[in-house]
């Protein structure tokens, strides 16, 4: 294919993009509420899919009708052939609207059953939403937008917000009536009624530019269900911000069955020899019954004089808050999930702290866990069980139910923040809520914006925190800059991760350690600690327990360094080091064995110059005039030579012999013009 990841978003539902190449849809292998798949672009512009509810790659390629060798950019075609195969997959745009129509009836493998198209104020078309039924895999149902752009038709949304349907229309009105769907307008226009809705469903509320209904009375009809609810939820939302604020009524209607809309009132109606013109004085009768509802935003003001001042409460006493979040970050391999696992198993028995080993017991609490990247039976349970934990303490959250009984979903914070937060209730006292890793639990929130991880993740997290009184520790793996030395920088992803976090924990291993040591050192600093001094730093090695579970081990020797340099290893640290250092590092060990003439050392650097370019030459002289500033290196003139002689060494070893002898007192007279220090820069004759 030209393009597989393009022509594979083409057949999906609830795209959105989660980064550079890289988006998140709902899947099309099993029944998905929520955004559970993963995709990206590969290296070498392959396909790159991953259902976080379990689905195999092979079963969702085939829920779209491809195989395998679909998600290929090229493939090699067959040594037989001569003629050169025109490359499959879906162009960026068409020249027709019907050749956009044509490649999506056969990509879905369904059957055009209706279009919708959307305008302007001016009744212009601006986009358009086709309906597709008997498609392949799992949802017989699609749709797909369809706007024309300056090079052709797009099977997309056009750019900015989206219009209201039957825009041209509502402008005019006074009132206007907002359901579920397209098909549903259309009854409601049939009975007389202004009406309009948003495109793509109820989760894309916020897509939609709904000011047009600023000022006017607003009518809205949920569909007798769960996405109806969230539908209206979502209106009401985009309502509450709309200047001057719309008069806003609900009507139910009286229908029966679950999943019931307009369409089988109005049918149970017509069926039963009522008018269109009664029908619509039904409604009309329903909505001046209705009470007029309040926005669904509302400012929460609090007068602090309300306030009763507490002292900040912590899980782990000056190291681990309670009701906030803490962000534990650290590359892999370094125990990041080990130190969580301990501080489980410290919470839910109730053992003193590795800092405070003799001090009083507290009370065990419960612990709820997600843990995205560990196997339960195999990893999770056995580690945790080598750090101490009570494991009826413990609540693993598998993952959330979807309509197919058999399968999970993988949690959303953005979602399940609410469910989480009742599942600790219910348990009465959760003190700890550990995610690990946290970007498997974003779903289709840009881990990169910040605003989406202020606003979606963080802030719900916060909240949870709050209510329940708990600490909220996340685990996050740091992006791979390794030039970049800054810890907080390294998180990866918005700033917001570390900005919004009132203590960060940066994880790694002792940079003083050999690289090829198996089991090194590694060490907890707090990077960020906006609370109070910041503690510590702790450190560990990992032991074995007697069932083989790994489980860590706390040591008491200090950490001497910083998390920078705990961030970026020897190797790294020797790879990225400058040739102005390197320089200086060999002058520091030639000079080791004792004094030289300035000319013998621009010969020797001159040696390693043009033997294996360790440096250059002009690197060596700023190293030179750098550790002369620094008071690193001595140069002086030895007396009585002509030609003049100059001579280097280490302020920290011993003075050639003349030097003594010529000053008695071992330093150069500052009288003696011949003793003068001189400008390497500008000294011909010294070499230097």
């Amino acid at each position: 294919m030209n393009d597989p990841v393009d022509a594979f978003l083409v057949l999906l539902q609830g795209v959105r993009r989660a980064g550079p190449d890289r988006w998140t849809a709902k899947c099309p292998a099993h029944s998905d509420e929520h955004p559970s798949l993963s995709i990206s672009r590969g290296e070498d512009g392959r396909l790159l899919a991953r259902c976080h509810a379990g689905c195999s790659f092979e079963a969702i390629l085939a829920a779209v009708g491809w195989q395998e060798r679909d998600a290929f950019t090229d493939r090699q075609a067959p040594v037989i052939r001569t003629r050169v195969r025109k490359p499959r997959g879906a162009p960026r745009s068409f020249e027709t609207d019907q050749e956009a129509l044509n490649y999506l009836a056969n990509s879905l493998g369904g059957q055009r059953n209706g279009t919708w198209v959307y305008q302007d104020a001016a009744a212009a078309e601006v986009f358009r939403v086709v309906r597709f039924d008997g498609c392949r895999g799992e949802h017989p149902k699609q749709y797909r937008p369809l706007h024309q752009s300056s090079d052709g038709w797009r099977i997309a949304d056009p750019p900015g917000l989206l219009r209201l349907y039957g825009l041209p229309e509502i402008i005019e009105a006074s009132t206007v009536w907002v359901l579920e769907g397209e098909k549903c307008v259309e009854i409601a226009r049939e009975l007389g009624v202004v009406a309009t809705t948003n495109a793509h469903g109820a989760r894309a509320t916020d897509q939609t530019d709904w000011t047009p209904l600023s000022g006017k009375l607003v009518i809205l009809i949920p569909d007798r269900d769960a996405a109806g609810e969230e539908h209206l939820k979502g209106v009401r939302t985009q309502l509450a911000c709309v200047a001057p604020a719309p008069t806003v009524k609900i009507v139910r209607l009286p229908v029966t069955n679950e999943g019931d809309d307009i369409e089988q009132f109005v049918e149970a109606r017509r069926s039963g020899g009522v008018t269109d013109d009664d029908i619509r004085r039904e409604l009309e009768q329903l909505a001046a019954a209705a009470p007029i509802v309040e926005p669904v935003q509302e400012l929460v003001i609090v007068r602090l004089s309300d306030v009763t001042p507490q002292q900040q409460p912590y899980l782990w006493e000056g190291r681990i808050p309670s009701a906030s979040c803490t962000l534990v970050g650290g590359k892999q391999s370094c125990t990041k999930n080990l130190f969580a696992y301990d501080v489980i198993g410290r919470v839910t028995t109730g053992s003193p702290w590795p800092d405070d080993r003799a001090g009083p017991r507290r009370a065990p609490q419960s612990v709820i866990l997600l843990e995205a990247e560990e196997h339960l039976e195999s990893s999770i349970a056995p580690r945790l069980a080598a750090a101490g934990a009570n494991l009826s303490r413990v609540f693993f959250i598998k993952g959330a139910p979807t309509n197919n009984p058999d399968r999970t979903r993988l949690i959303s914070i953005r979602h399940d923040a609410e469910a989480i937060q009742k599942v600790a209730e219910r348990k009465g006292d959760v003190g700890l809520v550990v995610i690990s890793p946290i970007t498997s639990y974003l779903g289709d929130v840009e881990q990169n914006s910040n605003e989406d991880v202020r606003n979606e993740i963080i802030y719900p997290l916060k909240s949870l925190a709050e209510s329940l009184h708990c600490a909220v520790v996340i685990l996050k793996h740091p992006n791979k800059e390794w030039q970049n030395s800054d810890p907080l920088e390294r998180i990866g992803g918005s700033a917001a991760w570390t900005e919004a976090m009132r203590c960060v924990i940066f994880i790694g291993n002792d940079p003083d350690e050999p690289e090829e040591e198996t089991n090194p050192r590694r060490c907890a600093i707090w990077v960020k600690f906006s609370i109070g001094p910041k503690p510590a730093p702790l450190s560990w090695k990992v032991r074995v327990a007697d069932s083989g579970a790994p489980a860590i081990h706390y040591l008491d020797d200090p950490v001497t360094f910083s998390a920078g340099e705990m961030l970026v290893t020897r190797r790294k640290r020797e790879e990225y080091k400058s040739k102005r250092e390197k320089a200086a590092e060999w002058i520091t060990t030639t000079l080791e064995a004792g004094p030289m003439t300035a000319a013998a050392l621009s010969d020797a650097a001159m040696a390693i110059v043009e033997a294996n370019h360790l440096f250059s030459m002009d690197a060596f002289e700023r190293a030179r005039k750098d550790m002369r500033e620094a008071g690193r290196l001595t140069l002086e003139r030895k007396p009585d030579t002509n030609p003049a002689e100059w001579w280097y060494w280490r302020t920290d070893r011993r003075a050639p012999e003349w030097h003594a002898s010529s000053s008695g007192d071992g330093e150069a007279s500052s009288a003696d013009p011949s003793r003068a220090r001189v400008d390497p820069q500008t000294c011909g004759s010294c070499g230097s």
